[in-house]
């Protein structure tokens, strides 16, 4: 087969690998105004850039997940702006906003 066609670049006997960094944690966030939920407590500054991106996007609800390498900080994986909210704080949150949007 000709290289580059179906098969490794040229140059590489297998596919490359281990261009990532092994994820050690995830953790999803639930933003609903200024408040921040999850079982994971990322930190203030990473809490305050999550109600930071949500703002910014206009979303006053909005669910993140974020990764961790070993050590390292948290990163964005995916957002959710229409996140299922069951239960709990953050329906009391949702509620409370929704009121105020109401009034």
């Amino acid at each position: 087969m000709p290289p580059g066609i179906g098969g490794p670049p040229p140059g590489f006997a297998d596919p490359p690998t281990g261009f990532a960094a092994a994820v050690a944690a995830t953790c999803e966030l639930l933003v609903i105004g200024d408040a921040v939920f999850g079982a994971i407590d990322p930190g203030a500054a990473t809490r305050a850039a999550c109600v930071a991106l949500a703002a910014a996007t206009g979303a006053p609800v909005l669910a993140l997940t974020l990764a961790q390498t070993a050590g390292g900080p948290w990163r964005f994986l995916a957002a959710d702006a229409a996140p299922l909210v069951l239960e709990g704080a953050p329906l009391d949150a949702l509620v409370t906003l929704l009121a105020g949007r109401a009034a």
